[in-house]
């Protein structure tokens, strides 16, 4: 006698099966078509250029790896406080011209590796930038005890120590150009992306605020330059100020990786150049304030850079954006040097390919409710 009890059972649990299992199916074959996509677009991201990387356990280390190489002949160096961007963005053109390398160093202890860089060129002097209240006399007796001497160029942080490099880039021979920078911490970062550029063309950077223009438009008008650049972000200084300025051109954007970008697009054009130097732009939960030690990979690299005639591009994140890989691309670049991390292939589920991400997903979800409503109809 046939059961026909059991055997409606069984073809019950054969149509359960067959909704659960062939749906699974499907969602493993887009899996699976998303792992082999995803690895061979990691073997296949940057194989259009030549990728180099500067890194080191801290930013002093990366520092002296960036500087390898380089200033084999230099006698002298300078020293500027890794926290005080807007004394270093004028330290670096006049470095450059004077052909030495800058250093960074916490107010009260200068890093081993630094010293042993030093000594390792033989290098004998040292100017340190601003007062003790800038750099300790603390880090002044560990040079001495290792046979470095030392001086200090004393002038108020910020504006002062701008103003006294660029009197003294200019002393050496006339500056072609001045460029100015509000002295504020989100702005500061803009002049960074200018260092390529001042040090290659010998062009100070003046950082300051609206209250002490007067000071910037008589050295100006003392040293005779016709042409002004205002970076970054201009509503930090009025109308008349930027209007005093002898024939100036601003080079702005909405933030500071708008303002590196249309920095690069300003002096470099396509085929001018095969390099870019790449470091990150800096973090900031709320864009109101920024660490600026991690800017040090850039200045390292921008003196380097401008050796070389290339930019150095600041990223947002550890993988190049879509913007990003379109300006290497539009200024037909094949060397990328990463300075202080190492770039990765966009993850297919970043927020740029969000909406790519989203598409899949409601196809997959999709494909499931149509497969549903078709079994559940048998």
């Amino acid at each position: 006698m046939i059961n026909y009890s059991n055997k409606k059972k069984q073809t019950k649990r054969e149509k359960i099966k067959k909704r659960i299992i062939k749906p699974l199916i499907y969602v493993l074959i887009i899996a699976l078509v998303l792992g082999i996509g995803n690895f061979a677009l990691n073997k296949l991201a940057f194989r259009n250029y030549n990728m180099k990387s500067f890194m080191g356990a801290n930013r002093y280390v990366t520092g002296n790896v960036v500087n390898k190489g380089h200033w084999k002949n230099a006698d002298t160096a300078i020293i500027v406080n890794t926290n005080y961007l807007n004394d270093a963005v004028g330290a670096v053109p006049y470095a450059f011209d004077k052909k030495i390398p800058v250093y960074f160093t916490e107010k009260e202890v200068i890093e081993d590796v630094v010293i042993k860089d030093i000594k390792s060129r033989k290098i004998k002097n040292v100017i340190i930038t601003g007062g003790i209240t800038s750099i300790s006399n603390r880090v002044e007796r560990t040079l001495k005890r290792n046979g470095i001497n030392s001086t200090r160029i004393i002038a108020k942080r910020g504006t002062g120590l701008s103003l006294k490099f660029a009197s003294l880039l200019n002393e050496r021979k006339k500056v072609p150009a001045v460029a100015v920078v509000a002295n504020e911490t989100m702005n500061t970062p803009n002049a960074v992306s200018f260092m390529p550029i001042a040090s290659k063309e010998r062009i100070p950077v003046i950082v300051f605020k609206e209250h002490e223009r007067s000071e910037v438009l008589n050295f100006i008008r003392e040293i005779g330059v016709n042409k002004v650049y205002v970076i970054g972000n201009t509503s930090s200084f009025t109308t008349s100020t930027i209007n005093l300025l002898p024939n100036a051109e601003v080079i702005s954007g909405k933030d500071r990786f708008e303002v590196n970008k249309n920095i690069i697009r300003r002096f470099f054009k396509p085929g001018q150049t095969d390099t870019v130097y790449v470091t990150k732009g800096g973090t900031s939960e709320n864009e109101k304030e920024l660490k600026v030690g991690e800017f040090i990979n850039s200045l390292y690299s921008s003196n380097i850079a401008a050796k070389e005639g290339a930019p150095v591009m600041f990223s947002r994140e550890d993988y190049l954006t879509v913007k990003e890989s379109k300006l290497i691309k539009d200024l037909k670049i094949k060397n990328i040097k990463q300075v202080g991390f190492k770039l990765k292939r966009r993850s297919i589920f970043n927020p740029e390919r969000l909406r790519i991400a989203s598409a899949l997903s409601l196809m997959a979800i999709s494909l499931f409710l149509v497969f549903r409503a078709i079994y559940s109809r048998e």
